[in-house]
């Protein structure tokens, strides 16, 4: 089983025995590490030259997604080793967070952006529509990412 590690993606992961492959959301695209001896090394990197903030895998299709700063979503149907735009009906493209959560009517995916907006889709990522009621929370004019100072 592989593990994604990234800032704004999901911070737990379970497996049946040790994993074999750590895949890495960087500043600088995204890396694959793979163990090798005692510790890991980067075996190949893909998305190069993109801030990579999250990676999240969808359960359903197996499809990688990885949230960029400034670039909206990419997404890889073969294992990350082709990747395309996968944000059609997102207005805002500084994407920080994404989340894949299984429910009832299938697999639904978050992406939080900067400024703070909301979006979900319910198509594998195909298509994305705003949750407007984020921005009707009294406090909205107050948020900012980073956090102050803004460095």
């Amino acid at each position: 089983m592989r593990v994604l590690m990234s800032i704004g993606g999901p911070t737990v992961f379970t497996t049946d025995a040790p994993t074999s492959e750590i895949i890495v959301g960087t500043a600088n695209g995204i890396a694959w590490l793979a163990r090798a001896g005692g510790g890991w090394r980067e075996t190949r990197r893909e998305l190069g030259g993109k801030h990579v903030s999250n990676l999240v895998e969808d359960p359903e299709t197996g499809r990688l997604f990885a949230g960029c700063h400034r670039e909206g979503i990419f997404a890889s149907d073969d294992g990350g080793l082709t990747w395309s735009h996968k944000d059609r009906g997102m207005e805002h493209l500084n994407v920080y967070s994404m989340s894949a959560v299984r429910g009832d009517d299938g697999v639904r995916l978050y992406a939080g952006t900067e400024p703070a907006h909301l979006y979900v889709s319910g198509d594998h990522g195909e298509s994305w529509r705003e949750l407007p009621s984020l921005r009707e929370v009294p406090s909205v004019k107050d948020w900012m990412f980073p956090a102050p100072p803004n460095v």
